[in-house]
């Protein structure tokens, strides 16, 4: 077995009325949930040459930069991109582990983490329909696989030492008619087919189960008032009352939900963010609020997303015009009578550079632009920015794992839910559409366990390494997670009994011990939503784009990058004058037919009494059936409607 150090390139209280009101193009961003959204442009914008426009620097080439980027070069812009590393696509990069391809074979490619795109996405996956592919279909979003086109596409979960639990996917459409949604016998109806898949889980959790679609009818059926003001200041933690839940429970439906799909703590993470995520994965399962080319449940890349995507994105962004410099860290935005006049960057041999923009764009994560933020001129032309101190990112980094063969009884995505690092992982080559030993490496690789470790800091390795995973070595965190994998999915899968079966290995080279370098993942934590930038500041020329600015998923994603991007390139347009197509942006789906519910929901929300399903007609204790708890909640409501 190899051992892989091989570094990649890179070398690295405020209301939320008075923040928009305080910023000066704060018109101009696009509304939030429960507020009117343009109507997206029928017509796309092509450009075919750099021309001379009003010039845009955006620092930062992940998802929110390019992102941007593509909105305003195609509307005339002269736009620069700076990036901090040598490749582009911020954590959505891909790299090659140097000197391992042979005889024409390209390098085993290596990502900070797995990728999966659920049907709700719309933002992302419109950029991805303008990007051409050529050879692999008209445009990069051709290389997204359904779920229902992967061969034995699954979930298996290990809850605990002996326990593991195959988990299927509905891969077809529901029949359902959002009209009806309104009706509580169709309602309940509908949510019971959640319980049917949940059944999945184990037949120690029937109550919890339906306690748990007690919780989620609640929030589906609340007004926008009561989201943004009472379930931010709620973790989801509590608002599950997990803290008088089974473990079983605590683990697949708060740490599974939060830590694995989210990157964040249950205890920490305001229901207002998970709820929106389980919200739009409801209405999704349910065969709703997705495009007809998008997947019911999700899709995934049929490639390394360096090769499928980013690629194919920062060569059409080049030839539209797009300037990018790798290696260029932001080092300070310079005012000059009450605007940026020029910022200042530094390559990574320590030489400064001075560049000019009409406007400027900060698209980095969190963490690295809070620092720039919040001093000296800036704070005190924006003194909003001393909220962003209170924003929290967490490490949430990936590992490669390179197999001799790929493994038969385990499925696409598998994880030990209760390992207290919060692995999770995906066998990419059961997604990629070419062999991974005839394409990469020296032919001994046929597949490759990519993993997620979201937890660093609050939990010590079970199987091999009794530390939390922050203090240990690179060497130590694979020798967890493998002896892991082994330990819960060797019994019925030979590929994790074999000795010689690794080849190789890697975790994310974001990780610097030293220099406090991680690779973060911004979580929305309680109380924070009216901390988090609009995008537009008070200094004119000044735009924040990002996934931990207000957005309406509210989540450290790349939908969120995507929508925080576009928001930031209409501001933009707007405070320029601009006068062409405006930037198309959505929100995620809510079923029209629910709408006289949150109008109820938020009169009583203003009268300062619970949700209507807030109330149980019965002593507290476990819900056994969720079709009376809906129809019964239902007809109360629909009471006190009439």
């Amino acid at each position: 077995m190899n051992e892989s150090h091989s570094e990649s390139p890179d070398d690295s209280a405020v209301s939320r009325r008075s923040f928009l009101a305080g910023s000066a193009a704060g018109a101009a961003v696009f509304a939030l949930p429960g507020m009117a959204t343009p109507a997206a442009g029928a017509s796309r914008p092509r450009r075919t040459n750099a021309g001379r426009g009003p010039r845009v620097a955006i620092f930062g080439g992940g998802v929110a930069g390019l992102t941007t980027a593509h909105e305003l070069v195609e509307r005339g812009f002269e736009v620069e991109v700076f990036e901090r590393n040598t490749i582009l696509g911020g954590k959505c990069r891909t790299w090659g582990l140097p000197g391992t391809g042979k005889l024409g074979r390209a390098d085993l490619p290596a990502e900070h983490g797995f990728r999966i795109f659920p049907g709700f996405y719309k933002a992302l996956t419109d950029s991805m329909q303008r990007i051409p592919r050529p050879g692999r279909g008209d445009t990069v979003f051709d290389s997204l696989r359904r779920v229902d086109e992967l061969d034995g596409f699954g979930i298996t979960v290990s809850t605990s030492p002996d326990s593991t639990l195959p988990i299927h996917l509905p891969t077809n459409g529901v029949d359902i008619d959002p009209k009806l949604l309104g009706d509580p016998a169709y309602l309940a109806a509908n949510l019971a087919r959640l319980l049917a898949f949940l059944g999945q889980l184990g037949p120690q959790l029937p109550f919890e189960l339906a306690d748990f679609l007690h919780k989620l009818l609640i929030y589906i059926t609340s007004s926008w008032d009561r989201r943004y003001g009472q379930y931010d200041h709620i973790s989801w933690w509590d608002y599950l009352d997990a803290e008088h839940k089974s473990r079983a429970f605590q683990m697949v439906l708060i740490k599974g939900i939060t830590e694995i799909l989210q990157s964040t703590k249950a205890k920490d993470v305001a229901t207002l963010s998970t709820g929106n995520i389980v919200d739009a994965f409801l209405w999704n399962f349910l065969g709703l609020g997705y495009d007809s080319r998008n997947a019911l449940f999700a899709q995934f890349l049929d490639g390394p997303t360096g090769d499928t995507w980013i690629g194919p994105w920062v060569q059409h962004l080049t030839r539209l015009g797009v300037r990018f410099h790798t290696g260029q860290s932001l080092e300070s935005l310079d005012m000059a009578r009450g605007r940026i006049g020029s910022a200042r960057v530094t390559d990574t041999a320590g030489t400064r550079r001075t560049v000019d923009a009409d406007w400027f764009i900060v698209a980095t994560q969190c963490d690295v632009a809070e620092p720039l933020l919040t001093t000296g001129q800036l704070l005190a032309a924006e003194p909003r920015f001393e909220y962003i101190k209170d924003l929290k990112s967490g490490w949430m980094n990936g590992m490669q794992i390179y197999l001799r063969r790929s493994p038969e009884a385990i499925s696409t995505i598998n994880g030990p839910a209760d390992h207290p690092w919060s692995n999770s992982a995906i066998l990419l080559d059961s997604q990629w559409k070419d062999d991974v030993s005839s394409r990469y490496g020296d032919g001994t690789v046929h597949a490759v366990l990519s993993v997620i470790i979201s937890d660093w800091a609050n939990g010590e390795g079970t199987t091999v390494v009794g530390k939390p995973a922050k203090e240990c070595t690179r060497r130590e965190i694979f020798e967890e997670v493998w002896a892991t994998y082994q330990a819960r999915f060797g019994t019925f899968e030979p590929t994790f009994r074999r000795d010689d079966a690794v080849v190789d290995w890697t975790l994310d080279p974001a990780i610097h011990w030293s220099n406090g370098d991680h690779g973060t993942v911004t979580s929305n934590t309680v109380d924070t939503w009216d901390k988090r930038p609009t995008g537009p500041t008070a200094i004119p020329n000044l735009f924040i784009a990002g996934d931990w600015i207000q957005t309406n998923i509210n989540n450290g994603c790349m939908e969120a990058s995507s929508d925080a991007a576009r928001r930031v390139a209409q501001a933009v347009l707007d405070a320029s004058g601009h006068r062409g197509t405006q930037v198309p942006n959505w929100g995620f789906y809510q079923p029209p037919a629910l709408e006289p519910l949150k109008q109820l929901d938020a009169d009583r929300y203003r009268r300062g009494e619970p949700n209507i399903f807030d109330t149980s007609p019965g002593q507290p204790g476990p819900l056994a059936d969720p079709r009376q708890v809906v129809q019964g909640a239902m007809h109360r409501a629909l009471r006190e409607q009439h």
